[in-house]
């Protein structure tokens, strides 16, 4: 039975894996982190989607350093003031959103892409970047948020550099990531 639940999870968050393989299907770095929630799929996506999910601090910050406008808090229709752009959301299971630029420079070098042509648009010496939220009901109380953080480089050189600059910002951006889920865990069960 334990073997069967395990199966079943595995499968669903394959299946929930799908608008990272539609947006972003080919990738050079991919970082994942996860937290189990005491609470169902739509008390998480609610807290993940409320106008005033506090972020931590040290995004802004970050945001700031890279020319962005820093989002007081996490909300779907704010995202377009900072340079990520929302891909696409399907309630109760996943968000995902993008960025392009060269995330390596001091400003990034950002560049605003419409959904339609992020998936198929390469800048030459430029990266992508896919940030995924995704929601797997492990049972009737209980749902797993994964964020996933996913990135291409167009050419050799991008990659190098990105690589280099990974090295460095990785600790920091999965620092990020587990606040952001810790969180949204807050809100959830507090709900």
């Amino acid at each position: 039975m334990k073997c069967r639940k395990q199966a079943a999870i595995i499968y669903q968050t394959i299946q929930q894996n799908m608008l990272q393989e539609k947006y972003l299907p080919v990738y050079d770095v991919c970082k994942s982190v996860s937290i189990l929630i005491d609470a169902n799929s739509a008390a998480v996506y609610a807290s993940l989607c409320k106008p005033d999910l506090q972020w931590p601090p040290i995004i802004n910050f970050v945001m700031k350093l890279r020319g962005m406008t820093p989002l007081k808090s996490f909300n779907l229709q704010r995202l377009n003031k900072s340079m990520f752009i929302l891909l696409e959301a399907v309630p109760e299971k996943e968000i995902i959103v993008g960025l392009a630029g060269k995330f390596w420079t001091a400003t990034g070098h950002l560049k605003k892409l419409e959904p339609q042509e992020f998936a198929t648009t390469v800048y030459k010496g430029y990266a992508k970047a896919t940030w995924s939220f995704e929601l797997t009901n492990v049972s009737e109380k209980q749902t797993m948020l994964k964020t996933e953080t996913r990135v291409f480089c167009a050419t050799r050189l991008a990659k190098f550099k990105f690589r280099l600059y990974w090295f460095f910002i990785q600790p920091f951006s999965t620092m990020i990531r587990k606040e952001i889920l810790k969180s949204i865990k807050r809100q959830s069960t507090t709900r």
